[in-house]
């Protein structure tokens, strides 16, 4: 009977914690081109506990071009967007090519525990890359990417939420160059990284070409979110964003996280982009909603004592 018990025990205590320990994950991404402020193509979807790959495509491989590709998943993240003129002199006006992957964990509000929370997380190898031709030296590309980590004990996150944010830009001709990075992130992440890019200026083809690439690492961070109070829900919600926009002028122009177009030669590195530990703390008072089950555990322990009372002593456990 006390085998009984105690397993009737842990059936209900396995139930209270599987309602507690809910976590939800959700994938999305999305990815367009505009021509002159119009757009040409969009591409978007969104699954919960599962992957997105979206890509956008304008023009074709022997016209300018303007490609752009989104993915998220339990173990990778990507955004690209990619300006290529094909030494057309088109003066395409490439207003908005642009990739942005979501990525949002959930751990649902928990009357019966409070738990002590943290996450890790990744941003891939990143770079911003604009080739231009000396017969259009005085023609901009302009490049951006964007990566951005929210962390809130609610079930939407806004932009004051923000826990890691890096913005970086490079706008360059065949002339001259500029580029920023902005990074901010909670206390103890080292964002030196991100403030001393690899800057690397090529020429060639007899010096007709000029490529400038700025180059971000590897990146990992760690949160300690602390605790989570009891009955209120955790959200985390990760954007990647790449962006690129000028005139299509025999020029190239790059924003690249996790690269996902050249999958032979320059694959998507996998690694998952968050991770949250939750461990549990003390209870918490239970709630209204939370007392059933304890009325039935209480129920359980009446009626198996009262049952033992019945048998005859040598039955009895």
């Amino acid at each position: 009977m006390k085998r009984w018990v105690a397993v009737s025990n842990l059936i209900l205590l396995a139930a209270a914690y599987a309602r507690a320990a809910t976590i939800v994950t959700t994938q999305s991404g999305v990815s367009q081109v505009e021509i002159a402020g119009i757009k040409q193509v969009e591409s978007s979807d969104a699954k919960t506990d599962g992957f997105v790959s979206v890509f956008a495509l304008w023009g074709t491989q022997s016209t300018p071009e303007a490609r752009t590709a989104a993915r998220s998943g339990a173990h990778e993240m990507a955004a690209n967007a990619r300006i290529d003129d094909k030494h057309a002199f088109s003066g395409t006006d490439f207003s908005t090519v642009l990739s942005q992957a979501n990525y949002s964990i959930m751990l649902a509000a928990d009357n019966l525990f409070v738990h002590n929370a943290v996450v890790d997380f990744v941003l891939p190898a990143s770079y911003l890359e604009v080739t231009s031709n000396v017969e259009t030296s005085t023609v901009v590309l302009e490049t951006t990417l964007l990566a951005d980590l929210r962390v809130c004990f609610a079930i939407a996150c806004t932009l004051s939420d923000s826990r890691f944010h890096i913005q970086a830009n490079l706008d360059a001709s065949y002339r001259s160059f500029s580029w920023s990075s902005s990074p901010t992130g909670a206390p103890g992440l080292d964002l030196t990284p991100f403030q001393n890019p690899t800057i690397t200026n090529t020429t060639t083809g007899n010096t007709f070409l000029h490529t400038t690439n700025v180059a971000f690492p590897f990146f990992q961070g760690h949160l300690d979110l602390g605790t989570v109070p009891a009955g209120t829900p955790l959200t985390l919600e990760y954007i990647m964003q790449a962006r690129a926009s000028g005139r299509g002028e025999t020029n190239i122009g790059i924003s690249s996280i996790n690269d996902p177009f050249l999958l032979g030669t320059d694959p998507v590195q996998m690694a998952d982009p968050m991770t949250l530990t939750v461990t549990d703390g003390a209870a918490a008072t239970p709630e209204p909603g939370s007392w059933l089950l304890c009325l039935s555990g209480a129920a359980i322990l009446a009626w198996s004592r009262a049952l033992r009372r019945r048998l005859p002593g040598s039955m009895r456990p």
